[in-house]
This record gives structure tokens, C-alpha cells and sequence, in this order.
């Protein structure tokens, strides 16, 4: 193995995580990149999931709704519809 193709395999992207209002998920964040969407779980646990389009990253966060409900987004739209990972 080359010096660079250790360097590309050891590669980990930063994600900005954000708080959010939720009393389910602490907090999100998306790597637009690689549309890969991460969510950190109050309990501990964080997940991220892959190929999720930015419409739906975007959607995820209520566009201004009052009675927006992030865990419930997360639950209906993300859980079990895209490859995940637990880190």
C-alpha cells in the first residue's frame, strides 16, 4: 500500500453537528458531499445514513413549522429507508 492510498482510506470528513430541539435526537448534522446524514440520539447512540438527498436533509429540520417534530422526521423518513451505520 501506498503512502497515499493509506492517506485516502484514513480520510474521515468533519461534520458540523447541530443542536436541535427534540427530546429523541440531541443532534444532526450532513455531509452534502456525500449525502450522508448523521444523527446523534440523546441516549448516546449515533447513526449516520447514506444517500440521503439534501431536499429531505432540509426537510428534516421543519422549514420554520412550529409543530415540527425532528425524532418523528427521523423515525417516518430516515430509519429503515437508507443504508446506515452505528458509530
Amino acid at each position: 500500500m501506498t503512502t497515499q492510498e493509506a492517506d485516502e482510506m484514513t480520510e474521515v470528513p468533519i461534520i458540523v453537528m447541530q443542536s436541535v430541539k427534540s427530546s429523541n435526537v440531541e443532534s444532526v448534522g450532513y455531509d452534502a458531499a456525500r449525502s450522508v446524514l448523521h444523527v446523534r440520539f440523546r441516549g448516546g447512540a449515533h447513526y449516520s445514513y447514506d444517500g440521503v438527498p439534501p431536499d429531505l436533509h432540509a426537510e428534516l429540520h421543519g422549514n420554520g413549522k412550529p409543530d415540527h417534530s425532528i425524532g418523528k422526521f427521523v423515525h417516518e423518513n430516515i430509519k429503515g429507508k437508507f443504508p446506515h451505520r452505528k458509530h
